[in-house]
């Protein structure tokens, strides 16, 4: 089905807004296209998907890139914000990387990451909920997925999101923010069914 199809291609266009700083390259497909083919489970979709294209045209990309350091790599990075996850020496974010390659293991996910920073581990867990999900049918749900969202995904999702929200100083990363909040809401109301799973929206 087309929608599952254009699910699974969506996260994995928002496993790489997280996990990477943003390339020309990149960002030209964004705004040649990606954000225009977005699935239709976000309502407003096409206003964000504009939002986000006006700026990195507006901002030759220079302040999308600046916004990623100063969110996720800068002093006062998403790292400092205060996360179940993270400790001095990031050793409970190198434990959650462990386990998370254990699982990939366990259900033939053929991915390869490294993670030092939360960013990173939400870009990989999204990398990860894309492969998943395009090994099952759009009706199937899968307790190796809700696996991954209960116990990896939903102590950091919400916060991550609110951060975002509140120290972007970019409507791209503000639109991928809102993107991310808008599929977590779909993925809790038509795929996993899950109260337990929440977002900022909810």
């Amino acid at each position: 089905m087309k929608i599952h199809e254009d699910l699974v291609s969506s996260i994995r266009v928002l496993s790489q807004i997280f996990y990477s700083p943003p390339s020309k390259l990149f960002l030209e497909e964004l705004a040649d296209g990606l954000l225009d083919e977005w699935p239709d489970y976000v309502d407003p979709c096409n206003i964000l998907g504009q939002a986000m294209k006006e700026s990195i045209k507006t901002e030759v990309g220079l302040n999308v890139l600046l916004d990623f350091k100063n969110l996720f790599i800068g002093i006062d990075h998403i790292g400092s914000w205060g996360c179940a996850f993270i400790d001095k020496n990031n050793v409970l974010l190198k434990l959650r990387e462990r386990q998370l390659k254990a699982y990939c293991v366990e259900n033939n996910i053929d991915v390869e990451f490294i993670i030092n920073e939360p960013n990173e581990y939400i870009g990989v867990l999204l990398l990860i909920l894309s492969e998943r999900l395009n090994k099952v049918s759009q009706n199937t749900v899968s307790n190796r997925i809700g696996i991954l969202i209960e116990e990896f995904m939903r102590p950091w999702i919400k916060l991550f999101i609110v951060q975002i929200e509140e120290n972007a100083n970019t409507e791209y990363y503000l639109g991928a923010a809102a993107l991310l909040d808008s599929l977590i809401v779909y993925l809790k109301k038509n795929i996993f069914n899950t109260q337990q799973f929440t977002s900022s929206s909810s």
